[in-house]
């Protein structure tokens, strides 16, 4: 593969993405730093969605280096890089709360799917981690200040809300783990979903949660009734495609809000850890707000949206 040939798609504190033209087609390379993930875990990740793929899911299936081998490993020192290869999408990302209703019913199939299979599922290697394993719950009283101690403090109640639901083979398997618009692709009116980085193992509830998180604007950007139309626009018709292809007992529904919590307790930790402080008063608007609403959410424990679910 000619490096000149490549185009730089991503570049962040976890991983590298790049474009170029593999066995005459176009082609995403994955490269991976040992800090963020070691190689059994992204050939686990791999066996996941190829098992999928094979399954019939509209995924970015794995690819094979001519030694027919899913992964490279890069030694440097005393860390490496594991490169990776996957089919490339002509999709274009998800267009929050624009996209049409069959479009949010189609997603609700697919995550359907994956759930369901997830439930057959008998890896071969080794196992994803845990939701706790996540690394920005696992950072998260290292980055976020002590000042904060309301949101430590929701989080410590999160954690333990969490740990004592019912863990089950129809509620709780391998999941995607980070189901937002730019992980969900609109070929066409249909749906491809890609980069399973961060699946995990969880509650199927936490997959239905997250989208709903992303596809709700922010009050900054539209607030009120709307914004709550907006939520159950999605909510209605992601539930209806979800349960042509995969039955979850309602009442894991009413679960929703916790993991929503966890997500904006996530992404707080995030911003904390990635995001330059120093220079705050540059930070786009959206990022200012997103925050301080997060936070006051976590501090007040005021419902992300106004939902019955």
């Amino acid at each position: 593969m000619d490096p000149e040939s490549l185009t730089l798609l991503k570049s962040g504190y976890e991983s590298c993405v790049l474009r170029g033209p593999y066995k005459n087609k176009e082609t995403i390379i994955k490269v991976t730093h040992s800090s963020h993930r070691e190689k059994a875990l992204i050939e686990s990740e791999l066996e996941f969605v190829r098992y999928l793929a094979e399954s019939g899911v509209p995924v970015a299936n794995a690819l094979q280096f001519p030694n027919g081998s899913y992964t490279e490993l890069i030694e440097v020192d005393d860390s490496s890089f594991t490169v990776s290869l996957f089919e490339y999408s002509h999709g274009l990302r998800a267009k929050i709360a624009e996209e049409k209703s069959e479009f949010y019913q189609c997603l609700g199939e697919v995550v359907g799917r994956v759930h369901a299979l997830s439930q057959k599922y008998k890896p071969l290697h080794n196992k994803r981690d845990e939701w706790k394993e996540n690394h920005a719950l696992r950072q998260f009283k290292q980055v976020v200040p002590d000042s904060l101690s309301k949101v430590h403090e929701r989080l410590d109640r999160l954690l333990v809300s969490i740990e004592e639901l019912r863990k089950s083979n129809d509620s709780y398997g391998l999941i995607h783990g980070d189901i937002y618009p730019g992980n969900y692709l609109n070929e066409n009116g249909q749906v491809r979903l890609i980069d399973f980085d961060r699946c995990e193992t969880s509650w199927f509830v936490s997959d239905i949660a997250m989208p709903l998180f992303y596809e709700t604007p922010i009050p900054w950007v539209v607030d009120g009734e709307r914004r709550r139309q907006i939520a159950l626009r999605f909510f209605n018709n992601f539930m209806e495609g979800y349960y042509k292809t995969n039955y979850l007992d309602p009442a894991w529904l009413k679960k929703i809000p916790l993991f929503i919590d966890l997500r904006q307790a996530v992404v707080v930790s995030t911003i904390f850890r990635s995001y330059d402080f120093s220079n705050y008063d540059s930070w786009p608007q959206w990022d200012k707000e997103a925050l301080k609403f997060y936070i006051t959410n976590l501090e007040t424990n005021t419902p992300y949206i106004d939902i019955e679910f």
